[in-house]
């Protein structure tokens, strides 16, 4: 949408896209041949539109992007550092053969009916 606040600034950062392309790349590979040929053709096109930013390099105008989210913990985590802690809920626990011992008696009376 609104990345450039200028034709300049956007004139500029193809500019810059077009250097990339010949400073990382050799001159008989695709990339170079290609990018000189769009870059002549913008040279063309700015001749008959805007005819100052013709054949500029533009080199000294910085372009501000958008800045990327910053290195750290997950919203996740940051909602757990900022909560207080909770019981934390894990396996029930296996009962003992000792919680399952009935005494004799109880046993006995168990296997009688009435």
């Amino acid at each position: 949408p609104c990345q450039y606040s200028s034709v300049k600034m956007f004139l500029a950062d193809l500019r810059k896209m077009f250097r990339n392309c010949f400073t990382f790349n050799p001159r008989e590979t695709e990339i170079y041949k290609h990018a000189k040929k769009m870059e002549e053709r913008l040279d063309a096109l700015l001749e008959v539109w805007v005819p100052e930013f013709a054949h500029d390099p533009l080199i000294n105008v910085a372009v501000k992007r958008p800045t990327s989210p910053k290195a750290g913990p997950s919203s996740k985590k940051k909602k757990a550092l900022e909560e207080p802690e909770k019981k934390k809920r894990g396996r029930k626990k296996k009962k003992k053969d000792s919680d399952f011992e009935t005494s004799d008696s109880e046993d006995m009376s168990e296997g009688i009916s009435d």
